[in-house]
């Protein structure tokens, strides 16, 4: 199941009398979708998709991010996700005030990271803890494309045990 099942699946919901609900720039996309696939199982497939982020929303901490994303025919939506096989810094509920500032550190260095981006894209897969999707984000700046888990861990934002 590909990006065009998506778009079938979002159809589905606009004819199921969601259309008031339901526009070309509706930010609540990927959450009627969510509505409309419970108690159906879903395989691997249809939860991986790469989206192209038209605007970064929030960089909430060095390991969640709130991405707007186009979905193609002139549709996009917002969506949080958490970056896969990392765990950064707490920044709204750190252990102590060194954890606070490394987990601040963090989001700065993404942010810094995102300004100027020329292309961010963000292969999303399965939700996670929180009901986010886990995301892997490749960043493309300056002609260079780099992971952004990659970039987080040699610039050594991960959470430490020893704050």
């Amino acid at each position: 199941m590909g990006i065009a099942s998506l778009l079938i699946l979002v159809g589905e919901i606009n004819d199921n009398s969601c259309e008031r609900d339901f526009c070309a720039n509706d930010c609540q996309t990927i959450k009627k979708v969510e509505q409309f696939n419970k108690g159906y199982e879903m395989s691997k497939e249809a939860t991986d998709y790469t989206f192209k982020a038209t605007e970064v929303v929030k960089v909430i901490d060095g390991d969640t991010l709130r991405f707007k994303l186009s979905l193609g025919f002139r549709m996009e939506c917002v969506q949080t996700f958490r970056l896969r096989n990392i765990d950064t810094p707490e920044i709204y509920r750190p252990r102590n005030d060194a954890e606070l500032k490394h987990g601040q550190e963090a989001r700065d260095f993404i942010v810094k990271l995102f300004d100027g981006a020329d292309e961010i894209l963000v292969h999303s897969h399965k939700t996670g803890l929180y009901g986010r999707w886990e995301a892997d984000v490749t960043v493309t700046k300056d002609g260079s494309v780099h992971d952004l888990v990659e970039l987080l861990k040699n610039g050594g934002f991960e959470k430490q045990d020893n704050y």
